[in-house]
């Protein structure tokens, strides 16, 4: 199984063999096109895999970056397509709280996103038993109506934070809030593998044709 992520700054590549996972990361904005494949190809030769022995794509389908979601969203579909083979759909805000989580085993976890123009990717989840559930959707939303969104959440429990979002200076009332700042960095190859082996698992896969970026506008149930 292979899993793709290129929703914010990093272009991420991780390959599942035999319960293993192997992976790359690299930072380096506007040349996902160029890295993806290299690393794609790295990871088959040190696992001595062929590109067609592949049961299944994992890939992050957004909110993110439009130009970066539209790389790695379309190798996904068009290795999966080539190889008829499904997709693991996963949305870059359950990546990253799944990876706060399991790093730190908080009830609640608050992932946001750096949107740019002024607004940011965000939505809350708890955790139960290794069960994810969504307490505020997934949306896009201007600084100023963050406040909705911590309504969510129980002062008694706290919250941790992740995501590339919470540096921001805009975003500093709500950071002032949060037990602790977990991760600012991109969702890891790892985690986003993890999580899509759990998926696919649980049969939660789509056909290469119909599988499709989230370009978030609006608010999504």
């Amino acid at each position: 199984m292979l899993a793709l992520d290129t929703s914010e700054q990093a272009c991420s590549v991780a390959l599942s063999v035999s319960g293993d996972c192997l992976y790359r990361q690299c930072i380096r904005p506007r040349e996902h096109t160029k890295m993806i494949w290299p690393m794609i190809h790295a990871l088959l030769a040190e696992a001595e895999l062929k590109l067609s022995m592949l049961d299944a794509v994992v890939c992050g389908q957004g909110p993110g970056s439009f130009t970066g979601l539209r790389v790695a969203c379309s190798v996904a579909q068009g290795i999966a397509v080539g190889l008829d083979c499904p997709i693991v759909p996963l949305n870059t805000l359950e990546c990253l709280a799944y990876g706060g989580w399991h790093r730190s085993k908080h009830v609640r976890i608050w992932p946001m996103m750096d949107a740019r123009m002024g607004g940011v990717y965000t939505a809350v989840y708890a955790f139960d038993s290794n069960q994810m559930k969504c307490l505020s959707p997934m949306q896009v939303l201007p600084y100023d109506a963050l406040d909705q969104v911590s309504q969510t959440l129980s002062d008694s429990e706290g919250f941790y934070a992740v995501g590339s979002a919470w540096p921001l200076e805009t975003v500093r009332a709500w950071r002032e809030q949060a037990q602790q700042v977990l991760d600012t960095g991109p969702i890891l190859p790892e985690d986003l593998m993890h999580l899509g082996a759990a998926r696919y698992a649980q049969h939660e896969h789509v056909n290469a044709i119909d599988f499709k970026p989230i370009y978030l506008r609006r608010s999504v149930q």
